[in-house]
């Protein structure tokens, strides 16, 4: 749908791993919205994102941030980057530390 920017303006959070999250948050950012993708740190410790063997076409259009959520210092970092979000996507079950966030919906005009 090029050119429909439907949510451009809203900030979206993307903690998603597999395929559906990934594949959702996508979508929100093909819609115009203002997705950062979390990714983990690399296998190798290194600075890169390890990311899943899916398509890199599952996060086109959308910025990356690589965050260690199993460290006190990532889930800070998470913490803050949720509280700016409009909306926080995530995977189900998690194995890892849950990130606790509430969110208020502003029903105003965008």
């Amino acid at each position: 749908m090029p050119g429909r920017r439907i949510l451009a303006g809203v900030r979206v959070l993307d903690i998603t791993q597999i395929v559906a999250g990934p594949v959702c948050t996508r979508m929100l950012a093909d819609l115009g919205a203002n997705v950062v993708k979390v990714d983990a740190p690399g296998r190798d410790g290194g600075e890169g994102p390890r990311r899943s063997a899916g398509p890199a076409a599952q996060n086109s259009g959308k910025r990356s941030i690589v965050v260690d959520l199993k460290r006190p210092e990532g889930l800070a970092v998470a913490k803050k980057l949720a509280q700016a979000a409009d909306v926080v996507v995530t995977s189900g079950d998690r194995r890892d530390e849950p990130i606790e966030v509430v969110v208020t919906i502003d029903v105003g005009e965008h």
